[in-house]
């Protein structure tokens, strides 16, 4: 999938190969951060995308085995080329083809069962509007001003709106051997490199779209940079406002919160941030 050169993206495609006590192999488990977003609003076919091209390809070069495919931390990150049904079927067979390299290759093995940890925080938002701005809000058009009516009718029947969001972190780790992340939302790809970044990219796994799908987790960057993810995309999920900018580190804290002390070791500065 062909990188874009004004934001950031993660290539990573970390691989699970699952196998019986004889050795065959039962399962892939694969990951990539992108949007399943080759096929556009005009396309009016119910499709896997490359996700689901990318799965059809792994179990038919591999009869019987069952493949599964995630999301990573990609909520900024489209497709290229898209908007037509064949490319879903190239961008699939570009990550069937990096499994098969890769089952070429000498892996690690992973003997411990996973430890799960999960927390939940509040992530709060930037600003709740009083029922005065919902009045005025309620004069837009779209799914701003349709919001505002929501939420006025949510207040007239004494309902409060809330000023922050339950958020699930997870974790799952395998001994000493790998950490697998879960944020859930559709997590923008400033996560999932910060996390590789400080704690290093050989033990890591960063899934998004994980236990739910609130929103889009933007980034302190995303946020200041504002657009369709940090402000409209919000009232369409009946949210009331853009995330605080202090969610990344709330996020971050947690996951460090979550990891046991092993994986902690590559952090370097790890009291720069009160967080932490």
């Amino acid at each position: 999938m062909t990188p874009v050169p004004k934001g950031p993206v993660d290539h990573a495609l970390p691989m699970m190969r699952i196998t019986d006590a004889a050795g065959n192999l039962k399962a892939i488990m694969v990951s990539y951060a992108c949007h399943g977003t080759t096929l556009g609003g005009d396309i009016n076919k119910v499709h896997g995308d490359w996700i689901g091209e990318a799965q059809r390809l792994i179990e038919e070069k591999h009869p019987g085995v069952t493949a599964m495919v995630t999301l990573g931390c990609g909520a900024d990150a489209n497709p290229e080329p898209r908007l037509k049904l064949e490319y879903t079927t190239q961008h699939g067979k570009q990550v069937a083809d990096e499994v098969d390299r890769l089952l070429m290759t000498a892996l690690k093995p992973i003997t411990a069962a996973p430890v799960g940890k999960l927390k939940m925080i509040e992530l709060p938002y930037h600003h709740v509007p009083t029922v005065q701005e919902f009045v005025e809000q309620a004069k837009e058009r779209g799914s701003k001003g349709y919001f505002a009516k929501l939420a006025l009718d949510k207040i007239a029947r004494g309902e409060a709106i809330p000023t922050s969001l339950t958020y699930p972190v997870m974790t799952w780790t395998f001994g000493k051997d790998l950490a697998m992340i879960f944020l859930a939302g559709e997590v923008v790809v400033d996560y999932s490199l910060r996390l590789k970044k400080e704690l290093g990219t050989e033990k890591l796994w960063v899934n998004a779209y994980s236990n739910d799908v609130p929103c889009y987790i933007a980034s302190s960057r995303v946020i200041r940079e504002g657009g369709y993810e940090v402000e409209y995309s919000m009232y369409s999920y009946n949210r009331p406002s853009r995330f605080s900018e202090s969610i990344e580190d709330l996020i971050i804290s947690t996951v460090y919160e979550l990891l046991p002390a092993g994986y902690k070791g590559k952090l370097k500065n790890i009291g720069a941030a009160k967080a932490y």
